[in-house]
């Protein structure tokens, strides 16, 4: 479900259940409202009541009471849901999605409560299909009339169609065939015979016959051109006509996207009087009902046929395919839907003869009728609108100015990039507020209220005809702007940054600067210090570096000034960045500090002092959902400033959640639940941070989300060796408490053995055990323990200990020692999570050859050697000595000799050339098959 937890991915109940009090997780952050709803799904919209519609918001069920401004979310699926239906009588709803662990799940809207006298439709889940259709999802489904059997069409390869008694316990469909032909994306099932069906796609019909012994037949028909003047280039969607007085030869249409519609019957042309095979159709007419494509087919009442086109035109036709009421000027996108809250059939016109004989006068329909009795027609459209269009009467029916065209619900669509929430009222924008990139380059300063654009310092665009700035030749995908109101910054596609200035009457456009070669992933406007007025700018690439931009350098004649630029990472990439809340000042006479918080692509958070550069803090990130693209911290009120503080965050998919502060890698300390079916653009938490909206990127969906961080501290753990427990949990789950103990037991050898060390392992006097030991010894330790951290690595992880007081503001005294449970903590956070793969040491060693005297000439650009390729020494020093840490041939040939002194085969000599095996299983000693520890300096170089 949306909020199913990470560590129960998949429930064994029979459906998906209402969450208990005591799931912590769920609780910390619970859907409030979904803004957006799916535009793919044709007939995706459904009128439960007048009141009341049904539809689908990315992977939730939304039942909204669009009169008193209530949802219900309905969740359930962790992927995007991709078909819903209703039972004739409007009581039972089916979601179902396709995907990895997709659903089927049959609700149940009967009214459980009242309110005020008034049963208000409420939804719960009384059957769920696990892995449909083999684990492939669901395209389609639908319900026979009688609501009995249920029917779906697979999102697999081949595809199949299966029906499923869904009342019974049984988990397998009672009847399921391969479909012949392309992939088909409709369903409709025969409202007068519940064993015919028929699917569409673009370039086929097919019908099918079902019977309870689990057999279906299928056919397909085609139209020859000699019958026929014009045949459709692609079909659209289709549906069967009711059975009435004037059609009883079985028909069904078939809609098109030149707009006309394919008349099929159980009748051939060949033979009008004869009757096929149950099962077989064949085309007899092809009418045009539209001047561009439609989209739906939808029969209202067994009376009315209601078409949805491509141009946005609703034409409703008796079942003689006479038009008799048309919205035109709707001006809403493309229709995909048309529903209506009808659960009977309407009647005909009757007339009564002399002899008292009653006939209905169907035939007169169109001339003579008055259709009073069309009820509201709910449609949605593919610009994500839903409109209700009510009783019109007949003739054309227009949009602008008229009472029966009301706009139900209006969302987004596309894809979006940007969302930004007023930093006062209860409104948020996507796609931006005061200022606007887009994807050419340019950059537009607007006012919010009227969308017009601000006064320009010149010159302002090069393009001729184009307002606003031309930044840059790219998209622009982020814009930031200086809390001071003086600067904003924005970044392009090219890893460019250009700033504006405001002089106090308007902006102006200062320059941009490519300090950058891969994407920038965090743009930070940090206050001055005391003695300045100028804010710094910072950005942050996934190239490993921060730079610092000085402002006050800067001008239009000498452009962008760059003041600084840092390399922050040595192996893994920054994903994102934010400002970290500054730590209490530790005396009057103290200055704020800053920090950059980083989340990398090795699933760690990195804590960098805003001024100097250097790492304060290294722990661990939540690993499930992927890498971390998206960071936020939730304000709290200015009049209680010491309040527990938390950090939001988001994965590039699926995945939100939230963490306590300060971050220390305690996974007890978090929370993450699936709250998009697909990427996330955006995060942002409310001003009185109760409250967090995330954008869906391609879906155009925002997620509001109410926020309990009670249910995410974690409760405080007293003994101190059980202080470690939760960090010792991410090396070894609970269960395994042999590994458990001998990890601590193999440690706290070591950690004594250090103290001996430091006092001289040849003394005879006296020895000292305390509970700390010195910091020299912290990087023997955990090479003793297999992690061999890089120079780098070392002085970060000292660097942390040694100022940890600075940052808790508990004093200004540098620390030199450790202690045993912060030393675990130590080695925990420090370690990769990941294990060095066969393929990025084979990865490496193929950059080593191209480094190989006289070999990148030959070698083509991208070009990996095979598994039996050589590689030279000298390939292999020399990219040791280029990237990373710097080694020596020197300081090689005795990191080498060391390794191989006692190897019978080499004696202590490093070969002239080697193969990518042998130096991974010979030199290093390391099984192949399996993952690799990084447990070599020499290895964690070359990489």
């Amino acid at each position: 479900m949306a909020d199913r937890m990470l560590s129960d991915p998949k429930s064994n109940d029979a459906g998906p259940q209402p969450q208990a009090k005591e799931n912590r997780a769920t609780e910390a952050i619970k859907l409030a409202w979904t803004f957006g709803v799916n535009t793919g799904i044709v007939g995706g919209i459904h009128a439960l009541d007048e009141k009341t519609i049904f539809y689908t918001s990315a992977h939730t069920g939304v039942i909204y009471d669009h009169v008193a401004g209530t949802q219900q979310s309905m969740l359930g699926h962790c992927n995007q849901i991709t078909a819903v239906t209703t039972s004739h009588n409007k009581r039972f709803l089916v979601t179902a999605d396709r995907g990895y662990d997709p659903l089927l799940i049959v609700w149940d809207t009967s009214a459980e409560k009242e309110l005020d006298g008034v049963a208000p439709i409420e939804a719960l889940p009384i059957r769920t299909i696990f892995d449909p259709h083999g684990g492939s999802g669901v395209v389609a489904v639908a319900f026979t009339r009688d609501s009995r059997y249920l029917v779906s069409l697979g999102a697999d390869t081949p595809q199949t169609i299966a029906v499923w008694d869904w009342s019974t316990e049984e988990d397998e469909p009672i009847a399921s065939a391969v479909v012949e032909g392309e992939l088909q994306t409709s369903l409709m099932i025969n409202p007068a015979d519940p064993y015919e069906m028929l699917t569409t796609s673009s370039k086929a019909i097919n019908f099918y016959t079902w019977s309870e012994d689990g057999k279906i037949g299928q056919y397909v028909p085609s139209l020859n051109p000699k019958d026929f003047k014009h045949i459709p280039t692609s079909y659209t969607h289709s549906t069967f006509l009711p059975t009435t007085p004037h059609n009883t030869i079985g028909q069904a249409l078939t809609a098109t996207a030149d707009g006309d519609i394919v008349v099929w019957t159980d009748r051939s042309l060949f033979n009008l009087s004869e009757t096929l095979e149950k099962g077989r159709k064949a085309g007899v007419k092809v009418m045009k009902l539209h001047t561009g494509g439609i989209n739906m087919l939808t029969v209202i009442g067994d009376k009315y046929l209601v078409t949805g086109g491509e141009d946005g035109f609703v034409r409703v036709y008796d079942l003689q395919f006479r038009l008799i009421v048309w919205f035109e000027r709707l001006r809403s996108g493309p229709i995909a839907s048309i529903s209506t809250t009808l659960t009977r059939p309407l009647e005909f016109p009757t007339t009564i003869d002399g002899s008292g004989n009653v006939t209905t006068t169907a035939s007169v329909i169109g001339s003579d009728i008055d259709p009073t009795d069309l009820p509201d027609l709910l449609i949605s459209t593919r610009h994500s609108r839903i409109l209700k269009l009510a009783k019109p009467g007949v003739g054309a029916v227009g949009a602008a100015g008229n009472p029966n065209i009301s706009t139900l619900m209006e969302g987004a669509f596309g894809e979006m990039q940007a969302l930004i929430v007023h930093p006062s009222k209860p409104q948020f924008t996507i796609g931006g507020d005061t200022a606007i990139g887009f994807t050419n380059g340019t950059v537009r300063i607007v006012d919010p209220s009227t969308l017009l654009d601000f006064p320009q310092r010149s010159p302002a665009s090069h393009r001729a005809g184009l307002p606003g700035y031309a930044v840059a030749k790219s998209a622009i995908l982020r814009i930031v702007f200086d809390p001071r109101g003086r600067w904003m910054a924005v970044t392009d596609a090219l890893s460019g940054v250009g700033v504006f200035e405001h002089n106090g009457k308007e902006w102006g456009f200062v320059g941009r600067s490519r300090a950058h070669y891969l994407e920038i992933v965090g743009l930070l406007f940090v206050p001055p210090p005391p003695e300045q007025t100028v804010s710094r700018l910072i950005s942050v690439s996934a190239d490993r570096h921060m730079v610092e931009y000085d402002l006050a350098g800067s001008s239009i004649t000498t452009g962008i000034a760059v003041h600084s630029k840092m390399r922050i990472e040595q192996t893994n990439r920054p994903e994102s960045a934010t400002l970290h809340p500054s730590p209490p000042l530790r005396g009057p006479h103290d200055a704020p500090q800053y920090y950059l918080l980083t989340s990398t692509s090795g699933s760690k958070f990195r804590l960098y002092n805003a001024e100097t550069g250097m790492c304060r803090r290294t722990v661990v990130a939540p690993a499930y959902g992927g890498t971390i693209r998206h960071l936020e911290f939730i304000p709290v009120s200015d009049s209680a400033p010491d309040a527990p503080r938390f950090l939001a965050y988001a994965t590039a998919s699926r995945v939100v959640g939230l963490i306590a502060l300060p971050l220390d890698g305690n996974p007890h300390a978090g929370m993450g639940m699936y709250a998009h079916p697909s990427d996330i653009a955006a995060l942002r938490a409310t001003p009185d941070g109760k409250m967090l909206l995330t954008l869906g990127r391609t879906d155009g969906v925002v997620n509001l989300w109410n926020i309990d961080t009670n249910y995410v501290t974690p409760p405080p753990i007293k003994p101190p060796r059980k202080a470690i427990s939760p960090w010792l949990d991410l090396l070894h789950t609970g269960a395994n408490r042999e590994a458990r103990e001998a990890f601590v037991r193999e440690m706290e050898d070591y950690f004594y053995y250090a103290q001996l060390r430091s006092q001289g392992e040849e003394t005879t006097s006296s020895r000292q055990i305390t509970q700390t030991v010195s910091l020299e010894q912290v990087p023997l330790i955990m090479q003793a323990m297999g992690y061999y951290p890089s120079q780098a690595e070392t002085d970060d992880m000292l660097n942390e200990v040694r100022y940890a007081g600075w940052f808790e503001g508990a004093d200004a005294e540098l620390r030199s020692e450790v202690g045993f449970e912060e030393l675990v903590r130590l080695y925990v956070n420090h370690r990769p999570l990941q294990d060095y793969t066969q393929n990025e040491i084979f990865a490496a060693l193929g950059n080593a050859r191209r480094m190989e005297p006289g070999v990148a000439g030959a070698m083509a650009a991208g070009e990996t050697t095979g598994d039996g390729d050589d590689v030279g020494r000298e390939g292999l020093v020399a990219l040791l000595q280029q990237y990373g840490e710097t080694l020596s041939a020197a300081d090689f040939d005795e990191a080498m000799q060391s390794l191989l002194l006692n190897d019978p085969e080499y004696r202590g000599i490093f070969p002239d050339r080697f193969t990518k095996s042998e130096f991974v299983e010979s030199v290093l000693g390391m099984v192949a098959e399996k993952p690799l520890a990084s447990s070599s300096m020499l290895v964690s170089g070359a990489l």
